[in-house]
């Protein structure tokens, strides 16, 4: 386990990084740059870190492995639940996310978001369908469904209205009722 002032150094480091993607792309950052922004020595970064791309994948890793325990979290099977706990995970970090799906972000990413959302949404169709596989067409569809799912929580947290998470939980709901009628015919 990090000490505190390990903890406190990352930190200011994402928080820099953070910042200086809002308006630049990953490979136009410099360490020096990042290490003025985050009131830190560059002995300091390279004592943590090799280049800033090592910095980016930790912090990326980093909100995956979170994004995936909120995900997990919810054992009702229910999307209600899941629902619930991305709103708010997302809510909390939305700085970081908003960088991280945005054009500076690195484009895997939202594969990576997609990946353990489809995993939710398959495990979530197992429990209630009871089966344990499903046709190709349903995944396929499954894919565009947890798509424009990203594209909602994006355009929400890109939004003035992004305090509003009654609003996106309605509009998911929405969302999910309407993939629900077509995936159910392609079990």
């Amino acid at each position: 386990m990090e000490d505190r002032r390990i903890r406190k150094t990352k930190k200011a480091f994402y928080a820099a990084l953070i910042e200086l993607l809002k308006e630049n792309e990953l490979r136009n950052i410099g360490v020096q740059e990042l290490c003025d922004l985050a009131d830190s020595h560059r002995s300091t970064f390279y004592y943590h870190y090799s280049d800033i791309y090592a910095l980016y994948d930790e912090l990326e890793s980093k909100i995956l492995d979170d994004f995936s325990s909120v995900v997990s979290v919810s054992t009702s099977h229910s999307y209600d639940g899941v629902y619930d706990n991305i709103i708010s995970h997302l809510a909390d970090k939305r700085d970081v996310w908003i960088v991280l799906l945005g054009r500076h972000g690195n484009p895997n990413f939202k594969n990576k978001v997609s990946g353990i959302l489809e995993n939710k949404h398959l495990e979530i169709w197992k429990y209630e369908t009871g089966r344990e596989a499903f046709s190709e067409e349903f995944h396929i569809l499954s894919k565009a469904s947890i798509s424009a799912f990203i594209a909602l929580f994006t355009e929400w947290l890109n939004s003035d209205s992004a305090g509003a998470p009654g609003r996106i939980k309605k509009m998911l709901g929405d969302l999910d009722a309407a993939f629900d009628t077509v995936l159910e015919k392609y079990i």
